[in-house]
Parts: C-alpha cells; sequence; structure tokens
C-alpha cells in the first residue's frame, strides 16, 4: 500500500479497525468508504467508516449533523415526527458515551474486540474524578430514558432539539476537558 493503491473490501469490522490502526501507524494513506443498504435502496456509497468502527470525534460530528436535521423536521414536521428522530439521536448519544468511556476516559487501555490491554496507556488514568463518574453516569442515564421504553404513567416528553444539542454538548465538552487534561505536562 505504500508503493500502490489496494483495495480492501470487508464485513469484518474488527479487521477494519485493525486495519486502520495498522495503516495510520505506518503514516499510510487511507481512505475509506462503505455501502449502506437501505430498505429501498440497492447500496449507497458513503465515505468514511460505519458507525460501529468510528472513533469519538466522528461520532460527536455525526451526532451534530443528526441534530440539524432533527432541528429541520421539527419546524417543518412537528413534534411526532421529530420524536422518532430525536430517540433515534439519544441511541447513538448513548453509543458514543459507551465509545467515550473506553477511547477517552480508559484512555484506550481496553478496546472492545482489540488484540491487546495497552498497558502503556495506564498513566494517563490516574487523574479520574468522581465529577468524570457523574457525568457519564448522567449522560447514559438520560439518553437511556429516551431510548428504552417508558411506563406509561412516565411517559417523558422526547427533549426540543435544543435540550439535545445541550446533551451532545455535555459530551462533547467532558471529551475536550479530559483530553486537555492529559496533554498538560506532568
Amino acid at each position: 500500500a505504500s508503493e500502490r493503491q489496494v483495495i480492501v473490501f470487508t464485513h469484518d469490522i474488527v479487521f477494519l479497525t485493525d486495519l486502520t490502526g495498522y495503516c495510520t501507524a505506518q503514516g499510510t494513506h487511507l481512505r475509506q468508504s462503505y455501502l449502506y443498504r437501505g430498505p429501498d435502496q440497492p447500496g449507497e456509497c458513503i465515505d468514511g467508516v460505519p458507525w460501529a468502527a468510528m472513533k469519538v470525534s466522528s461520532r460527536i460530528g455525526r451526532l451534530k449533523s443528526w441534530l440539524q436535521t432533527a432541528e429541520t423536521i421539527h419546524r417543518r414536521q412537528g413534534s411526532e415526527t421529530y420524536e422518532s428522530e430525536a430517540r433515534r439521536i439519544y441511541g447513538r448519544l448513548r453509543d458514543t458515551w459507551e465509545r467515550a468511556v473506553e477511547e477517552v476516559l480508559l484512555n484506550g487501555v481496553v478496546i472492545r474486540f482489540d488484540h491487546a490491554i495497552h498497558t502503556q496507556q495506564l498513566n494517563g488514568l490516574a487523574d479520574i474524578t468522581d465529577d468524570d463518574i457523574r457525568t457519564i453516569c448522567e449522560g447514559m442515564t438520560k439518553s437511556s430514558r429516551f431510548v428504552h421504553d417508558q411506563a406509561g404513567a412516565v411517559a417523558d416528553p422526547v427533549p426540543s432539539p435544543d435540550e439535545l444539542r445541550q446533551d451532545i454538548n455535555i459530551l462533547d465538552t467532558w471529551i475536550d476537558q479530559v483530553r486537555r487534561r492529559r496533554d498538560r505536562p506532568t
């Protein structure tokens, strides 16, 4: 791949992640695309990697993009149509909180389906605070409320687009704070 173009087709997300990591470590340019097959089309070529293979920063970008679409739906089609889109985004927000625990809080020490435990990254874990834990628990709990079925007596309304934006920004800000805290010299 350092001398000529190589094309790899795979259905294996773990292999894709391994290949991406290897290419990055080697300094090899990597252009990634995937095929998304929706219910009404045979496949659409999309730049990037599928959600399951995305890093946290890419997921945050995707969440913000989906939020813009959800805001338009809310304005043009009303609350009922917006609700299903907001619930989907909250599900992906919850996924991103989980990935942030692996990638950011645990500093990449343990990543699901990775071949190794990255013990060299352990030194970054000494700064985990009670506020980190509280922020994660609150974010995941709130996201989960709108993913799982609720009892009829509870029936919390789905948050407005502004509140959904705030919830995405809480995660984005927390990630930024942890990364800045770990980047400073010791």
